[in-house]
């Protein structure tokens, strides 16, 4: 909640590059219902405007959520715990986003799993993930999970999901250097 008032100008001074990369990787369609985990003040429903007709907004940060708000973007914005939300909603989305979200998940097999069931039949999965040479996860010293891009291959074709893209990225500046991740865009079958 602290950071809420100020993320949008941190994220531009790291050098956040993310939200880009995905508008660039997503399919030319107009989607009829998004689902953005982990939706923080909105950037990137206002990066995609246009791409859809209706978007709802997961985070568990009130004052992020009253930020996302101020956009005018969003049908609903639900403050709740992106895990809890998956787990009790029913309804099932064309596209779903996880931008910056996984690093802060201790566990991602259960999550993706229920991506996937919240997913309508040819939807799509777009997500970023801070990545790791080292092992399958690592918890870094600023408190951020990293994970292997073989480790996260591994899990969304065990599921079922069908891997469209992965590329590369600088995800945001940090330190005298660049956090290294990936983004995904994935379908469910």
């Amino acid at each position: 909640d602290d950071f809420s008032d100020s993320y949008n100008e941190k994220m531009h001074k790291l050098e956040a590059k993310v939200l880009d990369e995905i508008a660039g990787i997503l399919p030319k369609e107009n989607f009829s219902s998004v689902l953005d985990l982990g939706c923080g003040t909105g950037l990137l429903a206002e990066k995609i405007i246009g791409c859809f007709h209706s978007i709802i907004g997961v985070d568990i940060s009130e004052k992020m959520l009253k930020q996302a708000e101020k956009t005018g973007i969003y049908q609903d914005l639900i403050c709740q715990d992106v895990n809890l939300f998956l787990k009790k909603h029913k309804k099932k989305y064309q596209l779903i986003f996880a931008i910056e979200l996984l690093e802060y998940l201790t566990e991602i097999t259960d999550f993706f799993t229920d991506v996937f069931n919240c997913l309508s039949k040819k939807g799509y999965f777009v997500f970023s993930v801070e990545i790791t040479d080292e092992a399958e996860t690592v918890l870094s010293l600023n408190g951020r999970y990293l994970y292997s891009v073989t480790y996260i291959q591994k899990i969304l074709s065990e599921i079922g999901f069908k891997i469209i893209t992965k590329k590369m990225i600088n995800l945001r500046r940090e330190g005298q250097g660049y956090a290294k991740g990936m983004i995904v865009l994935a379908e469910k079958p």
